[in-house]
């Protein structure tokens, strides 16, 4: 529940923003917090409190998009790997051997580069990046489903593979899937703004935590409070997912998920 609050929180950040995130108005500029401006102000006068909850909606909601594609490519990639016929099993472990030959946020630097720095274009190469390690964890959850005794008796018995996958196999590996996306999802904020801040994502003025994590680092030495607002974003953001998946990992009793 409090993952999804924050996520809510996060996404309706242009709406509860109280000023103009991209407003300059140099004879406010470097102000410290205030009641006028929580965060203080930036180098362009810019309200940083504003700018932190605008960039909530870029930062959460293009994580939340590359985790969530990258799932289900990958869950579909595992899918075909665990149970796919002669064609399709090979094709399926080819894909995944050789996206898991390169370092994922490598891969993704050089996605977004080739395509142009933006929020969308950073997304896109993170799902590129990411979903072959969802492709693997899936497959080794499939697997394992799929030797359950009660599974192989409905194969047995003729039971179409779409209802087996449906009302057998999917309940069975569904709680090690959404600990992993609670877990991705955190590993996910960090490279959005980790790219954001070496400047493959959101480009000026559009406010993004990583963005203007980049833009505060030449003031942090002296206006500290520049930096405190997507900072602490982020760290909240982490740590929320963090605690919520591993929460529900140990109500399910299931083992640690390591993050790609």
């Amino acid at each position: 529940m409090l993952a999804a609050a924050f996520i809510l929180l996060g996404l309706a950040g242009p709406i509860l923003a109280p000023r103009d995130p991209v407003k300059v108005d140099l004879d406010k500029r470097l102000e410290g917090p205030s009641l006028q401006f929580p965060f203080g102000t930036d180098a362009l006068g810019r309200c940083v409190f504003s700018r932190t909850l605008y960039g909530g909606a870029i930062s959460l909601g293009f994580s939340l998009a590359a985790t969530l594609f990258s799932a289900i490519l990958g869950i579909i990639l595992g899918l075909s790997s665990s149970m796919g016929g002669r064609i399709l099993r090979p094709i399926a472990d080819w894909v995944m051997d050789v996206m898991l030959a390169f370092p994922s946020l490598i891969l993704a630097v050089v996605i977004a580069g080739l395509l142009g720095p933006s929020a969308l274009n950073t997304s896109l190469g993170l799902t590129a990046a990411g979903f072959a390690w969802w492709a693997r964890f899936s497959r080794s959850l499939f697997i394992k489903a799929g030797q359950t005794d009660f599974v192989r008796a409905a194969i047995s018995m003729g039971i179409p593979g779409p209802r087996v996958l449906r009302r057998y196999l999917f309940p069975q590996v569904m709680p090690s899937l959404l600990v992993a996306a609670l877990l991705q999802a955190a590993g996910m904020v960090t490279a959005v703004s980790g790219m954001s801040y070496l400047g493959f994502g959101a480009q000026p003025p559009v406010p993004e935590w990583g963005s203007m994590l980049r833009e505060a680092q030449l003031y942090m030495a002296d206006y500290p409070w520049v930096m405190a607002g997507p900072g602490l974003a982020v760290t909240v953001s982490v740590g929320i997912f963090t605690a919520a998946g591993e929460a529900l990992r140990r109500r399910f009793s299931l083992k640690p998920v390591t993050r790609w």
